[in-house]
């Protein structure tokens, strides 16, 4: 039996945690947190190019399987699911947890050979707080916060 990933453990982990009593639209909502806070960490060191490229890649091979991600959209300012939404409604809890756990392992797999695991620490730690964040505000909607322009 092939051993899983420290990728495929911690996503594991945050997936039990944002899963608890919540389904369809709470789900979404929490990957989408989850890939919010990921790009803001990420993009410190990498930058919107590499990281439009890399999750542009994820979201192609992520699509083989789970046609929903042919509609979320990425550009430099990070992935947009609304295109997406009502496809990934339309699954079941068993088929959006899979494709969280997928898409988050598979991201998490390419930042990591890129940077020769550097980042895995930050990017693991940033899946973590949004955990934490998730599981003790239930009942509170999430909505994503205005990024920032660097050059301001």
């Amino acid at each position: 039996m092939k051993a899983r990933s420290p990728h495929a453990r911690t996503v594991e982990t945050w997936l039990r945690t944002v899963s608890k009593g919540r389904r369809g639209p709470d789900l979404i909502a929490s990957l989408e947190r989850a890939f919010a806070a990921l790009w803001q960490r990420a993009g410190v060191t990498l930058g919107e190019i590499t990281l439009t490229a890399v999750t542009e890649r994820v979201l192609f091979d992520a699509a083989a399987t789970f046609p929903a991600f042919v509609a979320v959209s990425v550009d430099g300012g990070g992935m947009h699911w609304e295109p997406a939404r009502a496809h990934l409604l339309s699954m079941t809890d068993d088929e959006l947890r899979a494709a969280a756990r997928s898409v988050l392992v598979a991201w998490l797999t390419v930042l990591g050979n890129l940077t020769s695991d550097l980042m895995t620490p930050a990017l693991h730690a940033a899946l973590a707080d949004v955990a934490l964040e998730t599981s003790t505000r239930p009942g509170r909607a999430w909505r994503p916060r205005a990024r920032k322009d660097p050059k301001s």
